[in-house]
């Protein structure tokens, strides 16, 4: 499956998402990013920058590949778009379309433009898939998100499930610091367990309480990320 994540506004946690999410679950998938500001920094050993420009190149090789997942960076959606529309039928090499949103109103509203993009090209609604993302659990998806069911009610222009959503959690944040990924700071908990059970020194042990701490908001975030992927990929 070759999957492209998009969104017009940056801050919509496209690229944690492709971290933390799909790449963990697609582990034969190539991950290439499409970023031009700051690539080199960006660079990993798993993951291919690109530049906007590049399409042509981008292009040939996920004809190449079964398996890809493309964080396209917003200041790239532009050249990325404008570049497709040379390749006839290139929008066709991807099997799906994750657009992520956040509930802010200026991101739910370049969210609407890229979904508005896609179909431009005419790509199936079922390959439009919104994720939401940094949802508040104490409000409703309905009303945080508002203008995107309207939108949606509107034209059916892409697919929504209310099982597609990731709430705000410090497990990011814990995970970044650590080096990890959520599934992998999840399990590591009784591995820290076992570390703080032959630990008597308070210095270390409250080390190891708060690594065991991350660990298990890893367990939480990871449930959620299951969810939301299976939810997106059904």
């Amino acid at each position: 499956m070759r999957i492209a994540v998009i969104n017009r506004s940056g801050n919509t946690g496209k690229s944690t998402f492709v971290r933390h999410g799909l790449a963990p679950y697609m582990p034969e998938a190539e991950v290439l990013a499409v970023e031009s500001i700051n690539a080199d920094e960006m660079a990993t050993p798993s993951q291919t920058i690109m530049r906007g420009e590049e399409f042509g190149k981008l292009y040939a090789r996920l004809l190449s590949v079964d398996d890809a997942i493309v964080d396209i960076g917003a200041s790239n959606v532009e050249d990325f778009l404008g570049l497709m529309s040379d390749y006839d039928g290139s929008y066709d090499v991807f099997d799906m379309y994750i657009v992520p949103s956040v509930p802010d109103a200026k991101q739910q509203k370049d969210t609407r433009a890229t979904i508005e993009d896609l179909r431009e090209f005419n790509v199936d609604p079922e390959k439009i898939r919104l994720l939401f993302n940094m949802a508040n659990k104490r409000t409703l998806l309905t009303d945080d998100f508002a203008s995107l069911y309207h939108f949606h009610n509107f034209g059916s222009a892409f697919q929504i499930n209310d099982q597609a959503v990731l709430y705000k959690s410090p497990a990011y944040s814990a995970a970044s610091a650590a080096g990890q990924t959520i599934g992998e700071l999840a399990s590591s908990r009784d591995q820290y367990k076992e570390q703080l059970a032959g630990v008597t020194d308070p210095i270390k042990r409250m080390k190891w309480t708060h690594r065991l701490a991350d660990a298990a908001l890893a367990v939480g975030a990871k449930a959620q990320i299951d969810r939301a992927v299976a939810a997106l990929l059904e």
